[in-house]
C-alpha cells in the first residue's frame, strides 16, 4: 500500500497517510527501521509487524520520560507501565533494552536510594531495606547498598530522634518516654545497638517536676467527680499509666 504523505507531529511521531486514506501514527525509528522513507510503501504482510514495533517504541519512549522524572527500579518501571496498559510482552522487551542501555540499574538505584534516605530522612536501615524489597530490589543489592549506612550514622540519627522526643515531652515519665523512644526507633528501622546508644545518651529531665504538674492537672479534673479513697485510686491509676 503506497504512502501518500508524511505529516510530522511532536515527540518523534509522524502521521503516515496511505493512498486509500487510512492514517498511521508511527515513530521516526519505526519509519527508518523499515525503510519507509525510501520504499514509500507498506505491504499488507508487514503492517502487523510495523504496528507491533510502533507499540514497542511507544512503551520505550514513555519509559524514558518516567526515568527522566525520577530514578526507578525495574519492578517500579514494570508496574508503572502495566498501569498504563502496555502489553506485558512489550514491557519485558523495553525493560531489557533499558537495562542494556544503563537506564535501568537496580544496583545503582539501591545505592542512590540509600544515600538519599541517609541525607533526607531519619529512617533506619531496616526500614530502608523493607522499602527497597517492596520496590523489587534483590537482597544482595540492598545489603551492598546499606554498607554505606554505618553504625555511627545510625547512632547519630537515632540520638537526634530521641533528643527531639525528649525535648517535646511534657507529660510522660522518663521510663514511659524511654519506652516510646524505643518503639519509635524500632518502627523507623534502627538496630538495637543504635537504639540503646540513643537512649543511654539522652539526658532525661527530672520526673519530679513532671509528676507534680501531672498530679495537679489530674487532681483538678477528677476531684470534680470523685473524692476520698476513690479519688486517690483514680489519680494513682492515671499516674501509673504515665509511667510514674
Amino acid at each position: 500500500m503506497k504512502i501518500k504523505k508524511y505529516v510530522k507531529k511532536k515527540d518523534g511521531l509522524y502521521d503516515i497517510v496511505l493512498e486509500n486514506g487510512d492514517k498511521l501514527s508511527l515513530y521516526e525509528d519505526v519509519i527508518l527501521n523499515n525503510n519507509l522513507l525510501i520504499t514509500k510503501d507498506i505491504s499488507k504482510e508487514n503492517i502487523d509487524n510495523i504496528i507491533n514495533e510502533n507499540k514497542f517504541y511507544s512503551c520505550y519512549f514513555r519509559a524514558l520520560k518516567l526515568i527522566k522524572a525520577k530514578l526507578r527500579s525495574k519492578k517500579e518501571m514494570s508496574d508503572k507501565l502495566k498501569q498504563e496498559n502496555f502489553d506485558y510482552s512489550i514491557i519485558c522487551k523495553v525493560i531489557e533494552k533499558l537495562e542494556k542501555q544503563g537506564y535501568l540499574n537496580d544496583s545503582f538505584y539501591a545505592t542512590s536510594y540509600v544515600n538519599n534516605q541517609i541525607i533526607t530522612t531519619y529512617h533506619g536501615p531496616k526500614r530502608i531495606y523493607s522499602d527497597l524489597k517492596k520496590k523489587g530490589v534483590s537482597d544482595n543489592l540492598i545489603n551492598d547498598a546499606l554498607e554505606n549506612y554505618d553504625i555511627d550514622t545510625q547512632k547519630e540519627k537515632a540520638l537526634k530522634i530521641a533528643n527531639k522526643m525528649n525535648k517535646s515531652n511534657r507529660s510522660s515519665s522518663s521510663n514511659s518516654l524511654k519506652i516510646k523512644i524505643n518503639s519509635k526507633l524500632t518502627l523507623e528501622g534502627f538496630s538495637s545497638l543504635a537504639i540503646n546508644y540513643a537512649i543511654s545518651n539522652t539526658k532525661f529531665s527530672d520526673d519530679k517536676e513532671i509528676y507534680i504538674k501531672e498530679y495537679d492537672k489530674v487532681y483538678k479534673r477528677l476531684s470534680r467527680k470523685y473524692s476520698g479513697y476513690e479519688l486517690d485510686m483514680k489519680i494513682k491509676e492515671y499516674l501509673y499509666r504515665k509511667g510514674f
